[in-house]
């Protein structure tokens, strides 16, 4: 779930519709559906660490970069317990409300030995960038972190801790980022083409209005989620 602004929620009313529809009767055409609702779901959320806590998005999105991009076997709740470990009392009740800061996140790879810096990077950079970054999303309703998978076409690639694997225009991922990015590296790892967050265009994602005309129809689709 994303970080929520003071008294705002987002409702799930929809998917708890579907994951009712899928779990009820025993007829073979309900197992098969309830079988592709699952296979959708792995695929949703397939190398994605999903965040367990309203504020924790931060930590889910860089426990994602770091298992699936540099292969450092650690969990979102690690992630957390180092990062509490160095707040205050005051510090700790801010970012249950507000969230993690981006500076929250650097020290914390920082700590286990990343090159990390926050940045803010120009919107046309983002199909030039070597690798998947962290980024920081807003917009009148939310503060979110996700993780930049990759561009293609004139589509952006996410790993979203609340969400899972989605793809989003361009024109409407400039709308939400606020440019700001976190960027880790570490000493001797390079910058490898063939990674679990790599951009696999066509294999993991379906056009967003086939997808949606099935959602429509009652069918999970394997592959792209709008927002």
């Amino acid at each position: 779930m994303m970080i929520l602004m003071r008294t705002q929620a987002l409702m799930l009313a929809g998917v708890c519709v579907l994951q009712t529809a899928c779990s009820s009767g025993n007829s073979s055409g309900d197992t098969t559906v309830r079988r592709e609702w699952n296979s959708w779901r792995e695929l949703r959320d397939l190398n994605v660490v999903k965040q367990q806590m309203d504020y924790s998005c931060g930590a889910a999105a860089l426990a994602t970069l770091m298992k699936y991009y540099f292969d450092d076997e650690v969990s979102e709740a690690e992630l957390l317990r180092d990062i509490f470990l160095h707040l205050t009392p005051a510090e700790l009740k801010n970012r249950e409300q507000e969230g993690l800061s981006l500076l929250d996140l650097q020290n914390a790879a920082e700590r286990r030995g990343y090159q990390a810096v926050g940045v803010q990077l120009p919107f046309e950079s983002i199909g030039e960038l070597g690798g998947p970054v962290l980024v920081h999303l807003e917009t009148k309703d939310y503060r979110h972190y996700a993780v930049l998978r990759g561009t293609a076409g004139d589509r952006v690639f996410l790993a979203d801790p609340s969400r899972g694997n989605i793809r989003i225009p361009m024109d409407r991922f400039s709308k939400q980022w606020t440019t700001v990015a976190l960027v880790l590296g570490k000493s001797g790892f390079g910058l490898p083409a063939d990674h679990a967050l790599a951009v696999k265009v066509g294999s993991e994602v379906r056009p967003e209005v086939l997808a949606a005309k099935k959602a429509l129809n009652g069918v999970p689709v394997a592959g792209s989620a709008v927002f």
